[in-house]
């Protein structure tokens, strides 16, 4: 892979404001030291949105009529992009803590999605050990 271009989108203005900041360029590199030999998209859009809007997508795409924290949509190989949705309401609801844990959390979501993308998963127990552990190893990459 020869890099890893993310772009960054809200669905609202209100989401933009409670959503903090992002260290695209930190992420970007954190994740090609580890998935470069991965096959996912060059071309990466992370969209923050509201619980209504995840809602949604949820419902149509999984089935499941309710909010969550992250959705990953890879569009193959022809198309080479992928998109992050990302709800900024639904952490802020479930954490409930200081602003550094939500980027903290975003980050990680972000990594989540990513490794998604990459064709990690966690329906099994085996999967998903190997997926926590790739987090691990690229969040501690990030660092603070």
């Amino acid at each position: 892979m020869k890099g890893l271009e993310i772009q960054i989108f809200f669905n609202s203005k209100k989401v933009k404001l409670e959503c903090p900041s992002i260290r695209k360029k930190e992420i970007q590199q954190a994740l090609m030291f580890f998935i470069e030999e991965k096959n996912i998209p060059q071309k990466v859009n992370i969209v923050f949105v509201d619980n209504p809007f995840i809602r949604k997508l949820n419902a149509k795409f999984r089935k499941i009529d309710k909010a969550t924290d992250v959705l990953s949509f890879n569009y193959g190989k022809e198309d080479n992009q992928g998109e992050i949705y990302i709800s900024v309401q639904y952490l802020k609801e479930h954490l409930n803590k200081a602003d550094d844990l939500l980027t903290y959390s975003v980050e990680h979501l972000i990594v989540h999605g990513m490794l998604h993308l990459a064709g990690y998963g966690h329906e099994t127990e085996k999967d998903a050990s190997k997926m926590e552990k790739m987090e691990e190893k690229i969040l501690e990459r990030l660092g603070d």
